[in-house]
């Protein structure tokens, strides 16, 4: 049934997930569709953006099962990667009358063609970027299996967050003039072996097709096609969010010694990642960095190590035991949680509060030791501990 005519708006996730949802039909009186409000609808073939309708959420229609979109003359704000990965959508059309957006071939912009805000999911083939743009929006080519490749102009400056996330590429090359790069622009695309920085740039660089800042002492971004082990050279600092995340191909990885910080969710879901051994000279591990490292079963961590983020080795079911370092002071919550087969482990004395969740559902734990300096135990942390 249709959305009654006297709803304004559709709040936030509203409907997200709902699988079997087909047909909407919105009331004359609504004017806005919030954040995700549609999200995961993957049934939902087809919808009527009435000429009430003046603003559309971020993400409020992602992997939805649409194939064409229509934006109305009365739209003016469509919130980030909106319609991605809508993988039947082969076009989104606007009214020549709209006064904030734009459409070329199928294509998403903002009036001017200086933003590129949506690329549908469901177009094949190898796109061109138009000169002129200056910014790719966070999300814009998401979940575009069947983009080979993209060719991008130095008139950009800035790609969004996500932007390449989960496409079909197979190498980049970024021109000179790239400022800016979203976190995880090119995540997990499976197909990435490559990506290459045109000389010239003060931003970023390239060392054998990974990505890395301009004097490459951060690691942007580790390629998803590329496979096996890789050894991160001397002089990199840091490791950055999502770096490696989602490589399953990478079995073994080295670290350079000075490397100082590994950020969040830097190797989560690196399924074929056996050991890991951090150098001296480590202080901080991001929330999630290991997550769901289920082939995990070595971890040696340097006497240097003062903080371990929330739900760092979670989920990483084949590590049966890690000595945490006297250095330690910090134990983020759900640091532990699923490890399945975590049997024993001792807390270092600088470890003040053991946090909600940190153990839980360690099925097999039977033996913890607690420093002296542990004041609080939450009581979650060791839920599910039989």
């Amino acid at each position: 049934r249709g959305i009654p005519d006297n709803v304004i708006r559709i709040g936030a996730s509203s409907f997200s997930g709902c699988s079997g949802l087909t047909n909407v039909v919105l009331g004359s009186g609504t004017t806005g569709i919030d954040d995700s409000a549609f999200s995961g609808c993957s049934q939902l073939a087809g919808i009527a953006l009435l000429s009430g309708v003046t603003g559309i959420g971020a993400a409020a229609f992602s992997s939805c099962g649409l194939t064409t979109v229509g934006i109305s003359s009365n739209i003016t704000t469509i919130g980030e990667g909106a319609f991605h990965s809508c993988t039947n959508l082969t076009g989104i059309e606007v009214d020549e009358n709209n006064g904030f957006y734009c459409s070329s071939n199928g294509v998403l912009y903002d009036k001017t063609l200086t933003i590129l805000v949506q690329y549908p999911a469901g177009k094949a083939g190898s796109f061109p970027v138009p000169a002129g743009v200056t910014n790719i929006a966070p999300h814009a080519f998401e979940s575009c299996r069947e983009l080979p490749g993209v060719t991008i102009p130095d008139s950009v400056t800035s790609i969004g967050s996500y932007a390449f996330n989960r496409s079909g590429l197979t190498s980049v090359f970024l021109p000179w003039s790239i400022e800016s790069l979203g976190v995880g622009a090119f995540h997990s695309c499976t197909n990435l072996t490559r990506i290459d920085m045109e000389a010239g740039s003060t931003f970023y660089s390239s060392l054998d097709g990974v990505l890395y800042n301009w004097d490459a002492t951060v690691l942007i971004q580790f390629p998803d096609g590329k496979t096996n082990q890789y050894a991160i050279p001397d002089g990199t600092l840091e490791i950055g969010e999502v770096a490696f995340a989602d490589n399953a191909g990478l079995l073994a990885i080295t670290f350079p010694a000075g490397l100082t910080n590994i950020g969040s969710r830097a190797f989560a879901g690196c399924s074929g990642l056996g050991s890991v051994s951090l150098p001296t000279g480590v202080t901080h591990i991001g929330s999630q960095a290991f997550y769901g490292c289920n082939q995990l079963t070595n971890v040696m961590l340097p006497e240097t190590i003062t903080d371990i983020g929330d739900a760092t080795f979670t989920t990483c079911t084949r590590m049966a035991e890690i000595l945490l370092p006297s250095s330690l002071t910090n134990l983020g919550s759900s640091t532990f949680a699923g490890c399945t087969n975590l049997t024993r482990i001792s807390i270092p004395d600088g470890v003040t509060q053991i946090g909600n969740s940190v153990f839980d559902s360690c099925m097999n734990l039977t033996e913890v030791t607690f420093g002296q300096g542990v004041s609080e135990i939450n009581p979650m942390a060791f839920m599910q501990c039989n």
